[in-house]
């Protein structure tokens, strides 16, 4: 448990890190990345040789995502979009993501 913490913790924070394209501009791109979950086996025990003598599952939920790749002069990058935006934001058309989250 403790691990999955650490990492969504240290993946939070390259996202956040990471530049983001422009808030409004040109759509040049578009992706969508269903819900998945993923579940690791986590060893919580260890013999006296150094190998794991007990696990426990510890599952990872990554939520449902959109994204548009907008473009407006020499700027272009990823944005992370609602559902709807998505939806209403139509490729090599300029679109407003002002107000997403």
């Amino acid at each position: 448990m403790r691990r999955s913490i650490v990492a969504l913790v240290a993946a939070l924070a390259l996202s956040a890190c990471a530049k983001a394209g422009p808030p409004a501009g040109i759509v040049t791109d578009r992706d969508h990345t269903p819900m998945r979950v993923e579940t690791h086996q986590t060893c919580t025990s260890y013999n006296t040789n150094g190998t794991c003598k007990a696990y426990i599952p510890t599952t990872v939920y990554h939520p449902e995502q959109w994204e548009l790749k907008l473009r407006r002069e020499n700027d272009e990058g990823w944005r992370s979009v609602s559902e709807a935006t998505y939806h209403r934001c139509h490729d090599n058309e300029w679109c407003d993501t002002r107000g997403e989250r």
